[in-house]
């Protein structure tokens, strides 16, 4: 466990060190995995995401997202944090990225350790970093 908390610690170090490109390379987001989401709804926003039609995915995701389902959040966060389909918002990320969080979504609460990390729609904030990247570590080696 002591192994854990410390790995989980060094990479909310590596992601406040600002080291370019860290919080992506740590939260890589191209594929939803499988939920209980209606297959159709998911086609929709994979195709619109393997079209880059990212502004067509933001009005599939957000209605998803607001329905509570941490993937189409994570995914609308995503979109938000890189300014695809729209106005980059760091603020939304954010908002988006700690909804799934909450919820356990492994990879938002990675990306919500480096929005902290780097001060992005939030203050920065290196206790709470290192606490969801530890939060997310700890649920990637428990499944």
């Amino acid at each position: 466990m002591l192994a854990l908390l410390t790995a989980g610690f060094g990479l909310g170090l590596l992601v406040s060190a600002g080291l370019p490109g860290i919080d992506r390379l740590l939260a890589p987001e191209r594929s939803p995995p499988p939920e209980s989401t209606p297959d159709s709804s998911w086609s929709a926003v994979q195709h619109a995401l393997d079209q880059a039609t990212y502004a067509e995915a933001r009005g599939l995701l957000l209605p998803l997202a607001e329905a509570g389902q941490a993937r189409a959040q994570r995914h609308l966060a995503r979109l938000h944090r890189d300014g695809q389909g729209g106005v980059r918002s760091h603020a939304q990320a954010y908002y988006w990225f700690q909804r799934a969080a909450e919820q356990g979504d492994a990879r938002a609460q990675q990306a919500l350790a480096g929005l902290y990390a780097h001060g992005y729609g939030v203050d920065r904030d290196l206790a709470r970093a290192a606490f969801w990247s530890t939060r997310a570590r700890l649920q990637d080696d428990s499944r």
